[in-house]
């Protein structure tokens, strides 16, 4: 029936005559019945009256996990428990495009804050704070926004086209909501459309990176040193991916190289 102070209160405890320090065993076949004028103690002790004639004291106890009012696990899944606490909405249309099996949690997490808009860009800070200066840091010519800064900046869009153009070819944009349209596409081969999302995430928490550190410590780096870092880490991860042997990204490093410009 369920957890007993749950289903009585405090109240139940006493009224059914069971200590407040009773096991379950006690409170189950060392309790003696009684009536009550209350429907559910009542209810209570016709479930308690076949345990007592069940019971076999040599009989191991067992703990189980309460999952909701009628099931019981022997295991405990966090995963549940989650599940149970977290307030459950509609998945967004975009979730696969991000969560995808074989990403980098920090690149995925960065992207995840990225497609919500809750970087704090230029444009949000200065609503924060008008004193702030909300001039893109990589051009230098418009406001720091989530959409100009992924990819209509003329720095992030060299980074981009660089990396992105060999992969999607004519499906190449810079506008942001149809590149988020790409992502969740079905028409692509799972080993191309792995790729695609973890080149946009790694090019996403690059150019994070290096407009932080420019804003920060002053420091730049070109396009070009932008992009060598995120093929290096694209071909780091195919390589990695190959080590694990998993055999679905057998041919990764070697589409990856073909994507690249020749030049």
């Amino acid at each position: 029936m369920g957890n007993l102070a749950m289903l009585t209160g405090d109240r139940g405890r006493i009224d059914l005559g069971i200590s407040a320090h009773a096991t379950v065993e006690q409170a189950s076949v060392a309790h003696r019945r009684r009536r009550h004028r209350t429907t559910i103690y009542n209810a209570i002790e016709d479930e308690l009256d076949p345990v007592r004639q069940d019971y076999n004291e040599d009989e191991e106890n067992m703990v189980l996990w309460r999952m909701n009012q009628e099931v019981y696990k022997p295991k405990f899944f966090t995963k549940h428990t989650w599940e149970h606490i977290r307030s459950i909405k509609p998945k967004v249309s975009w979730a696969k495009g991000i969560w995808f099996s074989r990403n980098t949690p920090k690149f995925a997490s960065n992207a995840w804050v990225t497609v919500l808009d809750r970087l704090p860009t230029g444009a949000r800070m200065q609503k924060w704070n008008a004193n702030i200066s909300a001039d893109c840091v990589l051009c230098h010519q418009h406001t720091e926004t989530r959409d100009h800064l992924y990819f209509l900046c003329p720095y992030s869009k060299q980074v981009w086209e660089n990396l992105a153009l060999g992969l999607i070819d004519d499906a190449f944009t810079t506008e942001w909501d149809e590149i988020l349209a790409l992502l969740t596409s079905s028409s692509w081969p799972k080993l191309q459309s792995y790729t695609i999302e973890y080149q946009f995430q790694t090019t996403l928490y690059h150019l994070w990176r290096e407009r932080n550190t420019r804003r920060h410590e002053g420091s730049l780096s070109t396009p070009q040193k932008l992009i060598r870092d995120i093929d290096k880490a694209m071909k780091n991860r195919f390589s990695s991916l190959k080590r694990l042997g998993d055999a679905r990204f057998e041919e990764g490093l070697r589409s990856w190289f073909a994507s690249r410009p020749s030049n």
